[in-house]
């Protein structure tokens, strides 16, 4: 046993109480914030950094994301160029990671535009 922790760290049952509480303490959280507000809205965004799994971009409310390739519309048109100091039109789909999740994916962008998850 690692010396200088309480009993409670040992205590495999505190962490099973803890894992069921963590997903609506966390929507709580979430919401009181207005974190979740932020999911389907469309900002302008530059790009500030290439990374071999996609880029992270400045949104216009200066919050910073990550765009994975997966969500890169001209990565999955096999186009992609992007490079830094690029201007997307993006559509946050994670606010609760940081950086967030964005994506400039048509079927994103026209789902939050609709009021539809993706």
């Amino acid at each position: 046993m690692v010396t200088g922790y309480p009993a409670i760290a040992t205590d495999i049952d505190h962490y099973v109480g803890v894992i069921e509480r963590i997903p609506e303490e966390m929507e709580v959280f979430w919401r009181q914030t207005g974190i979740a507000g932020l999911v389907d809205q469309e900002f302008d965004a530059v790009v500030i950094e290439i990374l071999p799994s996609g880029c992270r971009v400045r949104l216009e409310n200066e919050e910073i994301g990550f765009l994975p390739n997966t969500k890169n519309q001209s990565w999955v048109d096999g186009d992609n160029t992007l490079a830094v100091n690029d201007s997307l039109r993006i559509v946050i789909v994670d606010a609760i990671q940081y950086p967030v999740g964005v994506s400039t994916l048509v079927l994103d962008i026209d789902a939050a535009r609709r009021g539809e998850k993706a």
